[in-house]
């Protein structure tokens, strides 16, 4: 039925896929949270009835324009000509190499661009943790991110450690922290500090340290899976 239905939405639309994919993605369905309820599992544990959203990460695209965009460099342009591999723009508009693929792209299962595929593969190992934390792209945006912090009246100076890091996980995790990730994030902070005491400055020293903070949170599994 729900088949059925599709089909006839997309003959009424002009057949346009545009409008399908709006269709789908604005229903009730397709927004649902993945929080799981006991009750809900012991009646369909496999989710066949799609009574929550499956937890997904983001494909590789979506992976590098939010780091760009919590960053402030991402360059929100439409239309145009297809950008260099290293500019800012959305990576709907970045060249695909075959013979150089962008690193990125690769550590995140992007398509093999020789063959065609219904369904990216998803998997998990361990340099993509690896990237997230030393990846050139991603240190910038995390130190732009910070420094936007540092001058920005809500949350400086940037000792007002509690305030700026609720701030840091509005921005990156559009959530509130808890008060157990307040203190840690606290300890980690002053931990860096301490590493890093062979940074004269004291300014710059605290700045390092927030962005490594960043960098962190970033690599965690709430920045690229959607709940």
């Amino acid at each position: 039925e729900l088949l059925d239905w599709l089909a006839q939405e997309l003959i009424r639309g002009d057949w346009s896929l545009k409008t399908m994919h709006r269709t789908i993605m604005l229903s009730a369905t397709w927004q649902m949270s993945s929080r799981i309820r006991d009750d809900y599992v012991a009646q369909d544990p496999e989710n066949v009835l799609l009574w929550r959203q499956n937890r997904r990460r983001l494909e590789a695209e979506p992976v590098r324009d939010s780091i760009l965009y919590v960053g402030g460099g991402l360059d929100l342009t439409i239309g145009g000509a297809v950008g260099d591999v290293n500019a800012n723009r959305r990576a709907i508009y970045l060249p695909v190499n075959r013979a150089a693929l962008y690193e990125m792209f690769s550590t995140f299962d992007y398509v093999e661009t020789a063959n065609h595929i219904e369904q990216r593969p998803t998997t998990t190992v361990p340099n993509q943790a690896l990237f997230l934390m030393n990846s050139t792209a991603v240190h910038e945006q995390s130190r732009q991110l910070i420094e936007q912090m540092a001058t920005s009246d809500a949350v400086k100076p940037l000792n007002a450690m509690g305030s700026v890091v609720s701030e840091l996980f509005e921005r990156l995790y559009a959530r509130q922290p808890e008060n157990d990730e307040i203190a840690r994030s606290i300890e980690f902070l002053k931990q860096t500090e301490t590493a890093l005491s062979d940074v004269s400055d004291v300014r710059e020293r605290r700045l390092q340290a927030w962005a490594a903070l960043c960098r962190t949170l970033m690599a965690g599994n709430e920045f690229i899976y959607v709940e």
